[in-house]
């Protein structure tokens, strides 16, 4: 029974006390359980930079599309150029201000939903290219570039493979200049990049051999995966990619051993170089995480860990077998837009899966890890829907032979991950406690002789 007499109900009219349910829900997605495991931010964002301005956005988006929408004319290409544009950029807004923020905050947590929505956008657009046909497709890319649409030829890297001469310096210092393009540098920052996501310096050094090997796996199909001996070996494994993986790795010590917390005590004159401090923190962590994968602690996390290689391997291959089949040059604005994308989503992308793997309260992936396996399903269902008749070469015997061995060896590492867990699940089954009868062991210490009872 309710007393209205003297409930806050009394005088109000229709008014009456909602409580919570006025309460605006935050942006932030993941659960309560998940979100204690991680330190809280010790420093306040800007308000203009962590706020969402959504009537700002909502009438700024809305200008820009009337104004570019009403004065958009010419050729259908170029009005077709536009209107995707268009599209991507309302995508990209309403995405900045609705989407959940990520476990990744530093520098501005806007950075990390204008990176999803990004992903979206791209993930838009290549689902449409995918409903096209293969010659659709390519003439639709040429709507960007009129230079598109048109077969480019493919580089080969072994042509001569002679690292030596019989003149001084007795080397063949032409070969190796001539193999130095843009995808030497394209390794260095690539791996550099990849370190930084996996924070493992060894898993790096083993999807750096393999990539090498996938190259050699495919290069009947890809012609620019041609190369010679020397420039496997020394220019990218133990070139380009270790001193990427090297220099990543003196990144992460750094923020290892870095100390996140600052005194907020400030003195009055240290005011102003408070400030500029300040802004500079917000381009470090919070806190570092180091990533321990643990590959062999169980059957469950080699497969996790395996996919995650295999993830990262099917990314790259995609840049490759993409262009190929769309006809795109190495050096187009479209691969690169597409890599700096992959490379920022790779990042949040990383941080969301490893929780997912290694922190038990995680029950569901992130928003971005679940974009990423998206657009990767997308990128090939596209080379597989445009591959018709383009790879048809067989696979050399020795490539069949290789992956026969590590198809062997996952199985052999299956079987004795499988019988590890049994066996210790067998030992945690023993060493369960018996909550109707719990064995406590009692220590009495006579030392309260002069204490009250």
């Amino acid at each position: 029974m309710i007393d209205y007499k003297n409930s806050n109900l009394k005088n109000k009219g229709n008014k009456r006390n909602v409580g919570l349910q006025t309460i605006v829900p935050t942006k932030e997605y993941l659960i309560p359980s998940v979100a204690v495991t991680h330190n809280l931010e010790i420093e306040e964002y800007p308000k203009i930079l962590a706020l969402p301005h959504n009537v700002t956005s909502l009438i700024l988006i809305s200008a820009i599309i009337y104004y570019y929408g009403m004065s958009s004319q010419g050729s259908f290409e170029e009005c077709s150029r536009n209107g995707v544009i268009g599209m991507i950029l309302c995508v990209i807004v309403f995405g900045c201000t609705y989407l959940p923020d990520s476990v990744l905050r530093r520098p501005l947590p806007i950075l990390w939903r204008l990176v999803s929505s990004c992903a979206i956008a791209y993930l838009l657009f290549i689902t449409f290219l995918f409903f096209q046909n293969k010659d659709n497709a390519r003439e639709f890319l040429a709507v960007f570039d009129n230079k598109l649409g048109k077969p480019l030829p493919e580089k080969s890297y072994a042509e001569n493979c002679d690292l030596t001469t019989n003149k001084f310096p007795f080397i063949n210092v032409e070969n190796i200049t001539g193999s130095v393009d843009m995808f030497v540098t394209a390794h260095l920052v690539g791996w550099y990049v990849k370190m930084l996501v996996v924070r493992d310096v060894k898993l790096c050094w083993f999807l750096s051999i393999t990539f090498e090997i996938l190259e050699i796996t495919f290069r009947h199909w890809l012609p620019n995966f041609w190369e010679c001996w020397w420039d496997h070996v020394i220019l990218d494994i133990f070139g380009m990619n270790a001193l990427g993986i090297w220099l990543g790795d003196l990144t992460c010590k750094f923020f290892e051993m870095k100390n996140y917390t600052w005194i907020n005590k400030i003195q009055p004159e240290e005011k102003g170089k408070r400030m500029i401090k300040k802004f500079l923190n917000y381009f470090t962590p919070n806190y570092y995480v180091r990533h321990e994968w643990d590959i062999f602690s169980s059957t469950k996390r080699f497969y996790s860990v395996l996919w995650f290689c295999v993830f990262s391997l099917l990314v790259d291959l995609s840049h490759f077998f993409g262009k190929f089949v769309l006809w795109l040059p190495a050096n187009h604005f479209l691969l690169a837009i597409r890599i700096y994308l992959w490379g920022l989503l790779a990042i949040v992308c990383a941080r969301e899966y490893y929780e997912y793997i290694t922190n038990k309260t995680c029950k569901r992936i992130g928003i971005n890890v679940w974009l990423a396996h998206l657009i990767l399903l997308v990128e090939w269902s596209i080379v597989l829907k445009f591959s018709d008749g383009i790879f048809s070469a067989p696979f050399p015997k020795y490539v069949l032979y290789f992956w026969s061995s590590v198809f062997l060896l996952i199985s052999a590492i299956t079987i004795h991950l499988v019988i590890k867990d049994f066996l210790s699940k067998g030992k945690k089954d023993e060493t369960k406690i018996d909550l109707s009868e719990p064995k406590v062991e009692v220590e009495y210490i006579n030392n309260c002789s002069n204490s009250e009872e």
